[in-house]
């Protein structure tokens, strides 16, 4: 389950673009929402669904455009050939942007875990990775940049 997504530097998305599914505290006016709430852990509250809206080229497509381009990234990154480059496409109505990279974050839920996973990708390379598990505080996983990967001893 999607608790959060951020993306930048992608399609139209100059700055970075934060989409939540965490619910907001609306209760009395609104009870019939409580059926599209999830509990998590006694504390937090997801939504199961949510909407998007807004006007003609304000950027809906392109954020699934983003989460979609996220999706296959992770599934595929293993097959990458090193000697191609990646799909990246920068918003390009600014020329520092056009050079320079793009980000994605997502942070879920996987069982009774939370995840914070996301990248940082540019033409030519994956710049930097990582994945952080929550449990009572947040702990890494991996982290992975120009210089190498870190794994904590518990992993």
């Amino acid at each position: 389950m999607i608790i959060s997504f951020s993306v930048k530097n992608f399609l139209s998305f100059k700055e970075e673009q934060l989409f939540q599914m965490t619910a907001a505290p609306i209760r009395e006016k609104f009870e019939s929402f409580a059926e599209n709430k999830f509990v998590y852990d006694g504390k937090m509250e997801l939504l199961k669904s949510a909407v998007l809206y807004g006007a003609n080229a304000s950027g809906k497509s392109n954020f699934i455009r983003s989460l979609n381009f996220l999706r296959n990234f992770i599934l595929t990154s293993a097959n990458l050939n090193p000697e191609r480059n990646i799909t990246q496409i920068p918003f390009f109505l600014n020329t520092k942007t056009r050079t320079a990279p793009s980000e994605f974050e997502i942070t879920f839920l996987c069982g009774s875990n939370i995840f914070r996973y996301g990248f940082i990708i540019s033409k030519e390379a994956v710049l930097e990775e990582w994945l952080y598990r929550k449990e009572k505080r947040e702990t890494m996983v991996f982290d992975r940049d120009e210089k190498g990967i870190t794994i904590p001893r518990k992993y």
